[in-house]
């Protein structure tokens, strides 16, 4: 079993493996992202949304480049929240953001891409996961920050389900309502909809790993459930108080 001590020191080698994610407890803000009207339909992704699950070194807000490394308008991460849809041109199979990085001879501003992402055609709903590269535990990422997918689609996350997503470098249990589901290292994992609702709708949550024989508690509440709702746990190496970090992401079924 894990020690105390291991379990800090394998923070810094948390591995990553993302691809959808669900929870409870944050409230949704809308930024609007302005994108040109006038791009080529042909070569724009459908319209799509992001959430940041951390900032690395504060920068939450990007342009949204084209081929030739032009603005097409910008895009401004929340933390734990949805921002508003917009669209991305599709540079040789990929999207990108940047940041200004000087102005050319005749004053016009100049952009760098800092953050490239594969795009897959067959995406139809979706949302971009901003994980920071500080919770990888991996420095000699070039990206400040690593993007998964999440399918958005009700094929793909039904409303009233919960997807739990596993950034940190030990296994999670996580209780919410009647199941219970182990979270391995990387893993994203599917919690059903819940049928044991007590009064004014409130379920359990309750959120441990453990440490040699016995579990150590991350996280316990009491969460509003709404079978309407798609909830979104997002599990991380809280590097600052030497902790698993929860995060919570609500999509109250009008945003997707």
């Amino acid at each position: 079993m894990l020690t105390q001590k291991h379990i800090l020191s394998n923070i810094k080698a948390c591995v990553l493996s993302l691809a959808a994610l669900c929870i409870i407890s944050t409230t949704i803000v809308a930024q609007s992202p302005k994108t040109d009207a006038n791009a080529p339909s042909s070569s724009m992704t459908p319209p799509i949304r992001a959430l940041a699950v951390g900032f690395e070194d504060e920068q939450r807000e990007y342009h949204i480049l084209d081929q030739d490394n032009r603005s097409t308008g910008t895009i401004r991460l929340n933390l734990r929240g949805y921002t508003s849809e917009f669209m991305c041109p599709i540079v040789e199979g990929s999207i990108r953001f940047g940041l200004e990085s000087g102005q050319d001879e005749d004053g016009n501003i100049l952009y760098t891409p800092e953050v490239i992402v594969p795009w897959k055609t067959n995406y139809k709903k979706v949302c971009l996961v901003f994980i920071p590269k500080s919770f990888t535990g991996k420095k000699d990422l070039k990206q400040p920050y690593v993007v998964s997918f999440m399918d958005m689609s009700e094929e793909g996350f039904e409303t009233g389900t919960t997807k739990v997503v596993n950034l940190a470098p030990v296994t999670a249990y996580v209780r919410f309502g009647e199941h219970q589901k182990a979270v391995e290292t990387g893993r994203v994992v599917v919690i059903p909809k819940i049928e044991e609702v007590k009064r004014a709708n409130m379920v359990q949550l309750s959120v441990y790993h453990m440490v040699d024989d016995a579990p150590h508690r991350v996280q316990e509440t009491r969460v509003r459930y709404l079978d309407r709702i798609r909830y979104l746990i997002v599990l991380y190496p809280d590097f600052v108080n030497r902790r698993m970090g929860v995060a919570s992401i609500l999509d109250y079924g009008n945003l997707f």
